[in-house]
């Protein structure tokens, strides 16, 4: 892994259009519906995903077999989740419009250390979602290296950890980290982990100030358990 800048990394509290990620959610989200045109699998023509509950720490999703514990302390940002669901469905109603294949994309969960005031969030922060499954995109490795192609040009964005396969919760995953600059300083990370349940992409967001501290909010993985 590439030795990091010597410069601190900035801590602002940007507005939630804003987020250092966001190029990267959008890229993503790019990437998973470039097969949508092509057949979907059967698998996922109605099985819908339900949205999951909080207990505590512990985020439960029924509909994927999914047990998660988030660290203590962390706050649930159910206005971030709303919106990024309400712009998932325009870009699902605009597809149907277009007679196409709909890319079927849903935020689970968003979690953040600090509570967000208004119109404001910082990381670092973990986001849950799931995009199903396209004829281009079946994998997370698939969708990884796509987006590497499309990010290789981009100067605010670096891939300082390439696809690996890792496996939480006795599921097998893949990771990519990468770091956003800005004027040559590093404004903050974020790895995805993303496993396939479901005809779903399901993939674990994960952001943060640090290469270290990325690393070390990796290890709430350790705590998913699926159901057999």
């Amino acid at each position: 892994m590439p030795r990091m800048s010597n410069h601190k990394a900035r801590r602002p509290r940007t507005p939630r259009t804003l987020i250092p990620g966001t190029a990267i959610v959008a890229l993503l989200l790019i990437v998973c519906a470039a097969g949508a045109a092509q057949k979907q699998p059967a698998e996922n023509a109605h099985a819908k995903p339900d949205p999951g509950s909080v207990s505590g720490n512990v985020y439960t999703n029924v509909f994927f077999g999914m047990r998660y514990e988030f660290p203590d302390g962390w706050h649930v940002d159910e206005v971030a989740t709303n919106q990024a669901n309400a712009d998932a469905r325009k870009s699902m109603d605009r597809q149907r419009a277009g007679g196409g294949a709909v890319q079927e994309n849903y935020q689970l969960l968003e979690v953040s250390k600090s509570l967000p005031a208004g119109a404001q969030v910082g990381n670092p922060r973990i986001v849950i979602s799931a995009s199903s499954v396209t004829a281009t995109s079946q994998s997370g490795r698939d969708v990884f290296n796509q987006l590497k192609q499309i990010v290789i040009s981009m100067p605010t964005i670096q891939i300082v950890h390439d696809p690996e396969d890792v496996t939480f919760g006795g599921r097998a995953f893949t990771r990519m980290d990468q770091r956003f600059i800005l004027d040559t300083v590093p404004q903050g990370f974020e790895g995805d982990a993303i496993t396939v349940l479901k005809g779903y992409l399901v993939n674990f967001q994960i952001f943060a100030y640090t290469q270290s501290e990325l690393d070390e909010l990796f290890k709430s993985l350790n705590s998913l358990q699926f159901n057999p």
